[in-house]
């Protein structure tokens, strides 16, 4: 994940530790150490301070910029988390688990508020809508739901998982298996276009940073706060058929995990 101002990137790793990175110069900054295992999830909150660590140890864990240093641990989950999110004003967490379920938790006390339940399976994918009203919950039962955060009730379902920052677009995650982009309008509430790449693995040792080329709209999974820069461990993904031209993400750099 990039920091709001794109200057550091965090990492989670099969070593049990998050590690944050100086993007400039590739150095490592510092090593989150707290976890008992996996570290598969890592997100930083909006104004860059803290950051946000989920894992196989079945908890989250929150952690400060500056020192390292953790804040707060979130436990309630009875299985692994796979992932991890911020609310837009930072005020509360997303986490989604083997539990099948989803849980948001108050970021200052580190008490769950609710827990998200209806999916059948693992909920390895979370995001919040960008004005933080609605989440997004994405699961191995092949749907994607869609939750009121007011009422906390299931809006909608699709099968597919990532919200765009432009709030119109729910973009999926590829998979070894799968190889592919599904895009959705969420407006409509209908599929739109899949894209397929020629991906041998979505698990690799290093992170890549991208410059998104076009100035339409985005289209990519994951965006730094600016929309120039997206976090990827594909090596090249280019989207056609469209709505809009022709888009193309290119590598720009590399950071290596040590």
């Amino acid at each position: 994940a990039f920091s709001p101002d794109g200057t550091t990137v965090l990492t989670g790793s099969f070593d049990n530790t998050a590690r944050l990175w100086d993007v400039k110069t590739g150095q490592q900054l510092h090593i989150l150490q707290g976890h008992t295992e996996i570290v598969n999830s890592v997100a930083f909150n909006p104004d860059g301070t803290t950051v946000l660590t989920g894992s196989w140890d079945n908890t989250a864990i929150l952690w400060d910029v500056k020192t390292g240093q953790q804040l707060q641990a979130f436990i309630g989950h009875t299985d692994l988390i796979y992932s991890a999110a911020y609310s837009p004003d930072g005020k509360t967490v997303l986490t989604g688990s083997n539990d099948k379920t989803a849980r948001l938790w108050d970021v200052k006390t580190g008490q769950p508020l609710h827990i998200l339940q209806g999916h059948t399976e693992i909920v390895n994918s979370v995001a919040f809508s960008p004005d933080g009203t609605t989440v997004i919950t994405g699961s191995k039962d092949n749907t994607a739901r869609l939750w009121s955060v007011d009422r906390l009730e299931n809006m909608k379902k699709w099968s597919t998982t990532v919200m765009t920052p432009l709030e119109a677009w729910l973009i999926s995650k590829a998979s070894q298996a799968r190889k592919s982009h599904d895009f959705f309008d969420v407006l409509e509430n209908s599929f739109e276009h899949t894209i397929f790449m020629n991906i041998p693995s979505c698990v690799q040792e290093y992170i890549e940073k991208w410059y998104y080329k076009s100035p339409n709209e985005q289209k990519t999974s994951v965006f730094s706060s600016i929309n120039k820069t997206v976090a990827s461990p594909i090596e090249q993904v280019t989207a056609e058929n469209l709505p809009t031209t022709q888009n193309t993400l290119s590598s720009e750099d590399t950071i290596f995990i040590e």
